[in-house]
C-alpha cells in the first residue's frame, strides 16, 4: 500500500497524522526536504560569482570570497545580496 505525501483535504495531514504532531515530534527535520545537491554545485555567490559552501547545519551558503553568508528559508537559498550576512 502506498501512503500519500501531501495534506489530505480534511486537513488531517500525512496519513492521518496531524502536522502539529508532525511538528512536535522529535525527528521533524526527517520530513524536511535538503538542498538539492546538484543546485548546491551551480550556485554562484551574486556579488563576487565564488564558490558556495553550506554552512550553520544547512541553515546558510557561504560565499568563500566575500565570506557572505545567504539564508536557506524553507529549502530554499536567499541570494539576494541585501539579505546576507558578513562573516569572518
Amino acid at each position: 500500500m502506498k501512503y500519500p505525501v501531501f495534506p489530505s483535504p480534511e486537513g488531517r495531514g500525512f496519513v492521518g497524522i496531524s502536522f502539529t504532531a508532525i511538528r512536535k515530534a522529535p525527528c521533524y527535520h526527517f520530513f524536511t526536504m535538503a538542498l538539492n545537491p546538484e543546485l548546491l554545485k551551480i550556485l554562484v555567490c551574486p556579488l563576487c560569482k565564488a564558490t558556495l559552501l553550506l554552512v550553520n547545519d544547512g541553515q546558510g551558503l557561504k560565499c568563500t570570497k566575500c565570506s557572505r553568508v545567504y539564508p536557506i528559508r524553507d529549502d530554499i537559498p536567499v541570494m539576494m545580496i541585501s539579505e546576507a550576512k558578513i562573516e569572518n
